[in-house]
């Protein structure tokens, strides 16, 4: 037998190191769907977050500039500077620091109404004092299952606002929002110029 010069690989080396090549590209493949997936899954929460956040800010500020006002007492709100829950809004409330529309007979002053419509927790901001007519809604956030409110007043909370004194409103607001795709968050801003 003679031995002569092999040049070249055999059939069971070019085998193996095509599994290996094989094996390496399905583990490539994996990590990146993988990664692809988690990417997406941050992207949302991302965006969850930030709708949550934005909640938050225009909650805690708009409840800031809520005003002891009442308006006239023959209106949809019964003239109260602030509304408990009704059957198609959680709450509502005069606050000052609105856009002054000369056109519109528009004031400073504006009533905001915060509702849930179709899953959606709406901010509404009237166009004047009054609970009823033109209005500007804004979805703060979607996919919502339950919104629960609760008013502080005289260091005690409940889940009504019915006072005697229309003007009256609440040291605080609670406001508990359960979506589908989070667990439920928790916002609790004080109401009315800080004294």
């Amino acid at each position: 037998m003679s031995q002569g010069n092999d040049q070249g690989f055999t059939l069971i080396e070019l085998m193996i190191v095509l599994l290996i090549f094989g094996m390496l590209a399905s583990a490539g493949v994996t990590l990146l769907s993988y990664a692809t997936r988690a990417q997406q899954i941050a992207g949302g929460k991302d965006k969850e977050t930030a709708q949550l956040r934005n909640l938050s800010v225009v909650l805690t500020q708009d409840l800031a500039q809520a005003l002891p006002r009442q308006t006239r007492a023959n209106t949809v709100d019964g003239g109260r500077a602030f509304e408990g829950a009704r059957a198609d809004s959680l709450f509502s409330y005069i606050r000052g620091g609105g856009r002054v529309s000369v056109e519109k007979g528009q004031g400073p002053l504006n009533r905001v109404t915060w509702a849930v419509a179709d899953g959606v927790l709406v901010r509404r901001i009237h166009a004047g004092t009054e609970a009823g007519g033109e209005f500007i809604a804004v979805p703060m956030i979607r996919d919502v299952e339950k919104v629960e409110v609760r008013f502080r007043s005289k260091g005690a909370w409940r889940s009504d606002w019915v006072e005697p004194e229309p003007a009256a409103l609440p040291s605080a607001v609670e406001l508990v929002v359960d979506t589908k795709t989070s667990p439920p968050i928790t916002i609790t801003a004080m109401a009315g110029p800080a004294l």
